[in-house]
């Protein structure tokens, strides 16, 4: 593994560290993160910092259930495709007595934040692996995971992967679950470019959406075709389809329509959409504000100004005429959500063991944030 993501909040550890605020609060991590190898270093992904109380969301659904993904896991002579799994991701607070089942950590209060916290329970359920990876390392000592072996073409032998192993035709083989990309400038992925469609018995990892949901994020609409007058649910334009690899394959997960190919449908409850596509989920914070916000309490035209986020994660840098923990400074605005950079400032790691990340949030004149009431959320990123 080269690269992973650690999410720290102001709101966690609150038992060791009772005096954790918004603006300055340390995390003990659940494990101890051990850095063998020389080279790595870490910078800020994204933050989510407490927005003005004069703006309020409020995902108010009568389905709490969001998103449901099926993935395979495992390997046997009985089964090629593995085992089925799947997670279905309900609403905040919503307590489900099934198994199986992750509700959102916090209320969202914008699209990328529904959309990332959705990535991290799904995650979190096929057991948390790298967030670059593209399969999870198979351990027949322990929990069986994900399978790296790799069908060799145009035999019926089953080899393990290597990176070096000139026999394989691609970097990696297919997988066995999709791929949710981390949401980026407004935007989600579902790639599909390397998941695996030609499994036994005609199976194949999926994905099925709230259609309540989708609706109001205007993933999909009531409408006409165009040039007739019958009405179906016809994709939004906060929903895009791409083809990987540039071409048109054949759906099979979704049934044909009058010898057409259709790479969604749609039932009374869900959106269900192709894994033989990718999927793009555009303008997410606009269409989350507009469905879920509360416009006549927004507070508008509220001055930007930056902030300078600290941790204790990389070493000290020089900072005008003064040596300190500077991670990043950030813009900040108080009725927005929070700040992605389009390109991650890396430092140094200032130790190779760590257990506990300190963050803090200081105005321009080194004082901390008086932030109203609300958490904190930071994103860091791992890489050598």
């Amino acid at each position: 593994m080269s690269e992973f993501y650690v999410q720290v909040k102001s709101n966690a550890s609150a038992e060791e560290f009772p005096d954790n605020t918004s603006s300055k609060f340390k995390n003990r991590l659940p494990n101890v993160l051990v850095f063998r190898e020389p080279g790595w270093k870490v910078g800020l992904s994204s933050i989510t910092l407490p927005v003005s109380r004069r703006r309020t969301t409020r995902m108010e659904l009568k389905n709490p259930s969001l998103f449901q993904f099926q993935w395979y896991e495992g390997w046997s002579e009985d089964s090629k495709h593995g085992s089925e799994m799947y997670v279905t991701i309900y609403n905040y607070g919503y307590h489900s007595a099934y198994a199986y089942t992750e509700s959102l950590s916090i209320t969202p209060r914008s699209g990328t934040e529904l959309m990332t916290e959705i990535r991290n329970r799904y995650l979190w359920s096929m057991g948390y692996q790298a967030e670059i990876g593209d399969f999870l390392e198979y351990d027949q000592s322990s929990k069986t995971v994900l399978d790296t072996r790799y069908k060799m073409k145009d035999t019926d032998a089953y080899v393990e992967f290597k990176e070096d192993d000139d026999r394989f035709e691609y970097h990696s083989p297919p997988l066995k679950y999709i791929t949710m990309k981390p949401v980026e400038n407004g935007e989600c992925v579902l790639d599909n470019t390397k998941t695996f469609t030609r499994m036994q018995d005609s199976v194949f990892p999926s994905v099925k959406i709230s259609l309540e949901l989708a609706l109001k994020m205007k993933w999909v609409e009531w409408r006409s075709y165009t040039f007739k007058s019958q009405k179906d649910y016809l994709l939004g334009p906060c929903l895009r389809k791409e083809f990987p690899q540039h071409r048109m394959p054949d759906p099979r997960d979704i049934p044909k329509e009058n010898d057409e190919k259709a790479y969604y449908k749609t039932d009374g409850n869900f959106l269900y959409l192709s894994m033989f596509v990718n999927w793009v989920f555009t303008d997410l914070d606009r269409s989350f504000d507009e469905a879920f916000g509360d416009h006549f309490q927004r507070v508008y035209h509220l001055p930007k100004r930056p902030l300078y986020v600290y941790s204790n994660a990389g070493q000290s840098v020089i900072t005008g005429d003064k040596v300190t923990d500077l991670l990043r400074e950030v813009p900040y605005k108080p009725e927005e959500i929070g700040y992605e950079p389009k390109h991650i400032q890396y430092i140094p790691l200032r130790s190779d063991v760590v257990d506990i990340i300190e963050v803090q949030v200081n105005e321009n004149d080194g004082s901390l944030v008086n932030f109203e009431q609300g958490d904190t959320v930071v994103t860091l990123h791992y890489k050598r």
